[in-house]
């Protein structure tokens, strides 16, 4: 993902390489070749969102421009929002939940 400082029209900084290393490192993670795929959007802060979606459900992980990642999930198994790590619900189950794929 590149984008030049500035992109937004508002001074954003380009996302940092640092996010989208850690960001490429969770889409293999997470992802087989059946699998949805998310959202890809870049943060003011030099970071990258993804989002998979529904009316009812839906899944944020942010990636700070770092490279620490945050999710955020609110659906039929509740609402979960903290850092990414052994402790979260599993990702690829989520994307399922919401995606059937």
């Amino acid at each position: 993902m590149h984008l030049p400082a500035g992109w937004d029209s508002y001074g954003a900084p380009a996302v940092k390489r640092e996010a989208a290393d850690r960001t490429l490192q969770l889409l293999i993670n997470v992802l087989d070749e059946w699998s949805a795929l998310p959202d890809l959007l870049a943060t003011s802060d030099g970071g990258v969102l993804l989002e998979w979606f529904t009316p009812d459900q839906e899944l944020r992980i942010d990636v700070s421009a770092n490279g620490v990642p945050t999710m955020f999930y609110r659906g039929s198994g509740g609402t979960w929002e903290g850092d990414l790590d052994e402790g979260s619900p599993d990702v690829r189950e989520l994307i399922f939940r919401i995606t059937g794929s």
